[in-house]
């Protein structure tokens, strides 16, 4: 309308030829606007029809899947989602790399030179496409529906919904391509990522350009360890590693001092060769301690409180239907729901704590078979290969005398430095 106002200010005239209205004419205005207000309230009554569809939807837990857009899947029939094997197996393989230990970036780079297409049939990877995926919790035959919504009929773009609408968890809605625990350990890795890029010092961020890139920890101030070329007595370019915090502040924050490459990567085979030797003491150890035979157990509690969380969103579900039917006092409506409300709150508790353990267990598992995988190829002794060493270790907490070698299973080996 204030476009038709403007222009009828400089004599322009629009003409409507199905409505026969001239804007020029006395009345043609007001048949504009009396048309235009018909035609938004039409809008608006398609819109919430069609936001009533897809609430219904989300409440019996129907999903949908892009799968224009989305990798691993294909739909079949009405409504029926199988899993693309092709496509299925690079989202397991960016799930396992970025779990290995390696960069968005370098993961995108590794697809490229492999020529892996992207779903639209692109050369190039972009890192949020990668970083989208792992962050996508359809992948684990679950689904949160309304993530976004959209605040007016009139809006063009939907918003992220931050509790603006309603949401709901739906699970089993199509099948997995990675587990659940998979998913969640992809979490609490980003977020690790997240807070060392927050507390990094200088240029000591994330990365994994180097085999002992990320891994390697000063022992005087916990900072990490910046790789860099030395010039040694013969003039030879030797590459070394220092902390961070003492190259950039100085030996008044940290005296630590610095350690050849090569010197790091003998000490760390010697420790390698003694888990060799006890191996079979250690994966022994590392089951017992990490309570492997207890795993069950876990699950079975974890369904056990899911389901009683499901029962409660249930009863709560129909106190609020009983209050609308003025079947209960608004006294014990209130009451029922603070006991309620304490009930979910000791359950998600206590189920986030089995989660936590649940994860554990699954990094537990993953560590014992690439660990028996790469004794039995021998490739756990190469030094060169950054992905095998961050599917080991945890961190190297480095000394002036010795390494203290923190592996992804809870073992800790402590080795002096080899000459």
């Amino acid at each position: 309308m204030n476009y038709i106002r403007e222009l009828k200010d400089m004599g322009i005239s629009i003409y409507f030829e199905n409505e026969n209205i001239d804007t020029l004419t006395p009345g043609g205005e007001v048949l504009i606007t009396i048309l235009a207000a018909m035609a938004e309230q039409e809008s608006r009554t398609m819109s919430t029809n069609i936001k009533w569809t897809y609430q219904k939807k989300f409440k019996n837990g129907e999903v949908v899947l892009n799968t224009g857009l989305m990798l691993g899947y294909t739909k079949v029939g009405d409504g029926e989602y199988v899993i693309n094997e092709e496509e299925a197996k690079i989202v397991r393989r960016i799930y396992r790399e970025y779990l290995a230990g390696i960069t968005v970036t370098q993961i995108c780079r590794g697809l490229e030179s492999d020529a892996i297409l992207t779903k639209l049939g692109k050369k190039h990877w972009h890192s949020n496409v990668v970083i989208s995926i792992l962050g996508n919790e359809k992948y684990t035959g679950n689904a949160i529906l309304g993530k976004t919504f959209k605040p007016d009929v009139l809006s063009k773009y939907r918003q992220k919904n931050k509790g603006q609408a309603p949401m709901y968890y739906a699970e089993g809605t199509h099948p997995a391509i990675i587990d659940k625990e998979m998913y969640e350990m992809a979490k609490k890795e980003m977020q690790r990522r997240r807070d060392d890029r927050n507390n990094a010092i200088g240029s000591s961020r994330y990365t994994s350009k180097y085999p002992l890139s990320g891994l390697l920890i000063c022992g005087i101030c916990g900072h990490r360890l910046r790789r860099h070329v030395r010039t040694v007595g013969s003039g030879a370019k030797v590459p070394a590693w220092g902390c961070a915090n003492r190259i950039e502040n100085g030996r008044n924050v940290c005296n630590s001092h610095h350690i050849n490459e090569d010197q790091l990567q003998r000490t760390y085979l010697a420790a390698i060769r003694e888990m060799i030797d006890s191996a079979e003491e250690i994966v022994s150890a590392v089951c017992e301690s990490a309570g492997l035979i207890m795993e069950p157990d876990n699950r079975n509690a974890l369904n056990k409180v899911e389901q009683q969380i499901i029962d409660l969103q249930a009863a709560a579900l129909e106190l609020h239907k009983a209050k609308q039917r003025m079947a209960i006092s608004e006294a014990d409506c209130a009451a029922q729901v603070r006991s309620y409300k304490e009930q979910m709150d000791a359950l998600e508790e206590k189920q986030a704590v089995l989660q936590t353990t649940g994860i554990r267990y699954a990094e537990v598992r993953a560590w014992l078979a690439a660990f028996e995988e790469h004794i039995k190829t021998g490739a756990i002794m190469n030094v060169h290969d950054g992905i095998i060493m961050k599917q080991m270790v945890e961190q190297i907490i480095i000394g002036d005398t010795s390494m203290e070698i923190h592996f992804q299973c809870g073992v800790v080996i402590e080795q002096d430095y080899t000459e």
